[in-house]
Parts: C-alpha cells; structure tokens; sequence
C-alpha cells in the first residue's frame, strides 16, 4: 500500500475538483511510496500548493500519508487495517462489515491498493460506500492488467461504473488509467454502457485504474446485484434475435482456428480503443 507519484497527482486533482478532505478515511495506513524528488518535483510544479522545500521535505520525511492529508484539508485522519502493524487508527477485517459508528462519517474514504488483497470484495467494497457521507467521495487507486500475483484481485473499469452508481447511492466523476506510474500521460475511461461494448485492453505493461466517486444518495447497497453492462442488453433482446444470431456467429466461430483467434483478440485490443480510452496528460490538468 502507497501513493507513488502518480497516485499523488489523482489526490492533488481530486482536491482541485473539490473533493473535502477534511474527514478523511484511509483503508490501510497509506505510505508516502515515491522518491523524495518525485514528492518534491508534483509538489513544487505541479500541485498549485505554496509551500517551501524545508516544509515538503518534513512532510516526506513522516513516510506515512497524515502530513499530506492535512496539507490537503484533512482535520481528521483515521485509517484501518486487518493489524496494527503499521499502527492503523483501528483494526478492522474488512471481510466483515463495518460498525454502524463509522458509516456516513467521512468526507473521504481513500483506498490506495488494500481492496484487492480483501477476499470478500462485495463486502469491502460495500464498507467503504457507506463510510462515506453525503456528497462525500470515495477515492481508489487499485491494480488492473498484469499485476498477477499481487493479490487476490485485478479490476476492471466495468466492475467500478457498475458498483458505484446511481442504483447504490453514486456517482463517478472520473476514472483514469496509466501503465507507468512516473508518466503524466494517462487515459481516461469512458463507461461501458454508454459506449455500447465492453472497454478491453491488452497489454504487456502493470495497469493502474484510479477512481473518483461522489455519494449522491443514501440507499440501502447491491439491492439489486451489479451486472455487466453488455450482458443486460443481450438479455432484453427478443429471443428469436438472440438464437438467430448466436446459430450464424457459433457457425463462423467454429470455422476459425483457434491459434488465429488468440493472435487476433490480442493484436485488435494491444491499442487503447478510442472509444474507451482518451489521452490526457495529467500536469495539464492539475494547472489549469
């Protein structure tokens, strides 16, 4: 768990997009996971934030992420871990629900790379959201693409537009991707169900997906189960459609030879789609 430089770059936007740290929640007790000069060249180029050398050096040299926060706006800082290794504010297994105390309490709840070593996601997931108060935002930067081996999970866009939506009392208000974690050129994600078809990318580098969510409603969560967006449509279609077409593709599926189909699926999605993915260099954004 920790904010390299990229990961401070979506904090610093997030703030500049109005998102209130002042109660914040972090899931695991963050780290300041960067070289010092990464640290000070975000912060003294990029951030907007006036501070002098002498005053970033002291936050960095903390390790952990509270003197940060605060410089962001947190007045109050509390996070939570399995242990108290790392002295986390309370020890809590996230497997598990989360106490009536710490829902609705928080202007921010950040995760930054503790959901996916959860095995019951649905449930870790679902703390969060409510931890969260009204008009409050949950933050995640969390491993995608070719991370394997790094915990129990890899996430996709989809899984993210399809749980924090309007159904389950959110809105996102933006979600970026980047395969480097020092570039300032990242993509940005559009929603699967709005384009139409499913947002794929295949690659050969470490993906990070990051999340801005807004609470916009207090509801009861996953009364109904989230689904894939492509699979709702195709269970609407009329039954007649569907078994046409599936007879005619089936047919021309099975004429292809297998090892073309897995050089073909890789070659036609090694590109971020344009219809999924827009380029945005990220420095630009926190300047203007």
């Amino acid at each position: 768990m920790g904010i390299n430089k990229n990961n401070l770059r979506f904090l610093l936007l997030a703030k500049k997009n109005g998102t209130d740290f002042s109660q914040t929640a972090m899931i695991g007790r963050q780290t300041l996971n960067m070289p010092e000069n990464h640290f000070l060249e975000v912060m003294k180029n990029e951030s907007g934030i006036k501070i002098t050398d002498n005053e970033l050096k002291e936050i960095y040299s903390h390790r952990y992420a509270e003197k940060l926060l605060t410089l962001l706006g947190a007045q109050v800082i509390n996070s939570f871990d399995y242990s108290d290794y790392e002295k986390a504010t309370y020890t809590h297994d996230f497997n598990l629900p989360i106490a009536d105390e710490f829902k609705n309490r928080y202007s921010v709840v950040i995760d930054g790379g503790s959901l996916e070593h959860i095995f019951n996601f649905p449930v870790a997931i679902g703390n969060c959201m409510e931890m969260v108060k009204l008009n409050g935002h949950f933050i995640g930067l969390t491993p995608a693409n070719n991370n394997f081996g790094h915990g129990f999970y890899q996430f996709s866009p989809e899984l993210f537009y399809r749980v924090l939506s309007p159904q389950n009392g959110y809105k996102v208000n933006s979600m970026y991707y980047y395969d480097n974690k020092f570039s300032n050129e990242w993509m940005s994600i559009e929603d699967p169900d709005k384009v139409g078809s499913r947002s794929i990318l295949v690659n050969t580098s470490p993906v990070m997906i990051t999340v801005l969510a807004q609470k916009i409603e207090v509801v009861k969560l996953f009364r109904a189960t989230p689904q894939q967006s492509d699979y709702t449509v195709a269970w609407k279609e009329p039954k007649q459609m569907k078994s046409k077409g599936k007879s005619i593709l089936s047919k021309i599926k099975n004429s292809i030879p297998i090892t073309f189909k897995v050089w073909f699926y890789g070659k036609s999605h090694s590109k971020p789609n344009p219809k999924f993915f827009r380029k945005v260099n990220m420095t630009d954004l926190l300047k203007k």
